[in-house]
């Protein structure tokens, strides 16, 4: 639901509107001071600060100011009965998305909060549809990969500066060991396999900010890397988690937005969909040479037929002569028969109509 802060130093007003915005839906809390609203938006996010002008200490301008250093996001309405040009002026320059005079009334109010509202999911929705437009634009990049560690490399490095991160690895369990397929950065990889494994465990991404105090259970990553903030993306083949890709940022102030992580996340699914599809092309590649590897072994044993049957021809009219030869015929008419069993056998399986025997084959 949508966070409003009223910030009015009169509570009647607060008080109303307070009431107009709760009935409306929202979720509402008030200030009596700049310094008072300034503290609440540090402590807790809001989407919307409904500013009086007139405030004891800073004056509502300043306060706004002040409030956007900490949370950039935050939208503004400012409300006076002491409306000049200049204080219009300023009020626009420092952020504010419209300007109402005193007195406000209900439809007024809610009119004006909801304008605002809908103008920013609007903006939000553009920049959606540009960095998503970009995005794909990116990945195509990948398409062009023919093999896992080019796919690998290039889906890695399209993160690391889609994220502006320091550096990052793509790391795949293959069996019982873990295969770093590509690294940006200096890294050390000993505590890398903990975080892909409870990626793989859990399905899930993992965003961490705020350095090794902030993230106990995964410190050790975070110190290893002299990371502050910290992603990882799962990579899933045939709908399993079968790896990540880790990115990290070493600024203290270092942080993946969620709102930003959605879209990054395509890059991850992209590249899970390219490597599913490219082992898919492998053994098709495999299964196509072996089958070419049968028909040319079975072409070859076919012709091998031919000069056994000649063998034995030419040793049955040498029989007829010496006694001598009579037995050295026998040896060559028995080990040529051999062989004709041995092509009998290979082209028989070649051909699907028998299992292979190999042990019927061995020659003595």
């Amino acid at each position: 639901s949508i966070r409003i802060l009223v910030v009015d130093d009169e509570v009647a007003l607060q008080e109303i509107c307070r009431h107009h915005l709760t009935k409306a839906g929202y979720e509402v809390e008030t200030a009596s001071s700049g310094e008072e609203a300034v503290e609440k938006v540090a402590q807790t996010s809001f989407d919307l600060a409904l500013m009086d002008y007139r405030l004891p200490g800073i004056n509502g301008i300043e306060a706004f100011r002040q409030m956007r250093e900490v949370r950039p996001g935050i939208l503004g309405i400012i409300i006076t009965g002491f409306g000049t040009m200049d204080v219009a002026v300023d009020a626009l320059n420092q952020g504010f998305s419209a300007y109402p005079a005193k007195p406000v009334r209900r439809e007024m109010l809610l009119n004006t909060v909801r304008e605002v509202l809908a103008r920013r999911q609007l903006e939000l929705e553009k920049h959606r549809l540009e960095m998503l437009t970009h995005l794909y634009q990116e990945m195509e990049a990948l398409l062009r990969c023919t093999d896992e560690n080019t796919l690998s490399r290039t889906a890695l490095d399209l993160l690391v500066r889609e994220t502006h991160s320091d550096g990052g690895a793509l790391i795949i369990r293959e069996g019982d060991s873990w295969q770093v397929k590509a690294s940006i950065g200096e890294l050390d990889y000993e505590h890398l396999p903990q975080v892909v494994q409870r990626v793989i465990e859990t399905g899930k991404r993992i965003n961490l900010h705020g350095g090794p105090d902030a993230n106990p259970a995964y410190a050790d990553a975070l110190r290893a890397l002299n990371a502050q903030a910290y992603l990882a993306l799962p990579i899933r083949v045939d709908g399993e988690p079968i790896g990540a890709m880790i990115v990290f940022q070493r600024d203290e102030s270092a942080e993946y937005p969620e709102s930003a992580v959605e879209h990054w996340s395509l890059i991850s699914i992209y590249m899970g969909v390219l490597l599913e599809r490219l082992r898919a092309m492998h053994e098709q590649h495999q299964v196509e040479q072996l089958a070419t590897i049968g028909r040319m072994a079975a072409a070859i044993i076919h012709d091998l037929k031919n000069p056994i049957s000649g063998i034995i021809g030419a040793a049955e009219i040498i029989e007829d002569m010496t006694p001598e030869a009579r037995e050295m015929t026998r040896i060559i008419i028995r080990e040529a028969q051999r062989l004709t069993d041995m092509v009998e056998e290979v082209l028989a399986y070649a051909r699907g109509i028998t299992e292979f025997h190999p042990e019927k084959l061995l020659v003595e």
